[in-house]
């Protein structure tokens, strides 16, 4: 193997799988395999339940403004007043739901990192060795 000069320049490249699986088969048996990481496809369902409740929450304000602002202004009752009210809030905070989505994607997302931590305890068992 050559030494780099500019590891910089190495930064964002993939190795070639066919080496990677050579490699891996000259590997001490003691050593073993790495355990394999799982990637979950919770983390984009659960930012697009929040970004469908976002919107959900938006359209039933801009709906609840229209209702009550006419309902209000032709009866005249604190009704109508009280759901464009609501309607006011449900638009000030539809952008809450994505907030919420993200530290519930979080959540998961460092719970499937266990896999990851799995991967390092057994690369800090494996010991350098001469070729």
């Amino acid at each position: 193997m050559v030494p780099a000069t500019n590891l910089a320049e190495l930064v964002g490249c993939a190795a070639d799988e066919r080496l990677v699986a050579e490699q891996m088969a000259d590997l001490p048996v003691g050593v073993g395999r790495p355990a394999a990481v799982l990637l979950s496809g919770t983390r984009e369902r659960v930012l697009g339940v929040g970004a469908a409740l976002a919107r959900a929450a938006l359209i039933a304000g801009i709906a609840l403004i229209v209702v009550g602002g006419v309902g209000g202004v032709w009866s005249g009752r604190l009704v109508g007043v009280a759901a464009a009210a609501l309607g006011l809030a449900l638009i000030a905070t539809h952008a809450e739901w994505f907030a919420v989505a993200g530290a519930i994607a979080g959540a998961v997302e460092i719970r499937c990192d266990r896999g990851v931590t799995a991967r390092r305890e057994w690369l800090a068992t494996v010991e350098p060795y001469a070729r």
